[in-house]
């Protein structure tokens, strides 16, 4: 059985919260063991499991924010509920097929871009000058992403899938 050095008492007591052994008695601190801060490694695990969501979820935050600039250009413009879906599914699709990632078309361009491919395939009048007002890029630009759009869904119900053949 331990004693204390310092007053002979017997009564040991352990505290795992600091893993010492110390004299009940006089206080001493007889003995220390390496604590495993349990509270330390489960702040680590939870800084790592949000460091992997942020991660995940910045993959998403292009395309909220293509979602939102559609839908803040369809507000301005008034536009039906079914273009705004149909130009919220094209840039989805664009997005699976990684256009997105290897195109290097601004956002600012493909949102209002999608909006004009949307209406056009419902054959609903919009025009570029509409379009041009409310979006944040410059008109050559999104003209340009329009036709890109254009071209790449024509290919693909073509039959000849250029998103895949980058």
């Amino acid at each position: 059985m331990a004693k204390c050095p310092l007053c002979g008492s017997t009564s040991i007591i352990f505290d795992p919260a600091r893993g010492e052994y110390y004299c009940s008695v006089c206080g001493c601190v007889i003995e220390q063991e390496e604590v495993i801060d349990h509270h330390s490694l489960i702040q680590a695990k939870r800084d790592i499991e949000n460091a992997k969501f942020e991660w995940t979820s910045a993959r998403d935050d292009i395309k909220n924010y293509a979602i939102a600039e559609i839908r803040r250009i369809a507000a301005n413009l008034k536009l039906p509920s079914y273009i705004v879906r149909e130009a919220e599914v094209v840039f989805s699709k664009l997005k699976n097929k990684g256009y997105i990632q290897y195109r290097h078309v601004s956002i600012e361009a493909l949102a209002p871009a999608c909006l004009l491919f949307a209406a056009y395939e419902f054959d609903y009048d919009l025009f570029f000058e509409d379009v041009y007002r409310f979006a944040k890029e410059e008109p050559n630009k999104i003209k340009s992403a329009f036709f890109k759009l254009f071209t790449i869904f024509n290919s693909i119900n073509a039959g000849h899938n250029t998103i895949e053949e980058r």
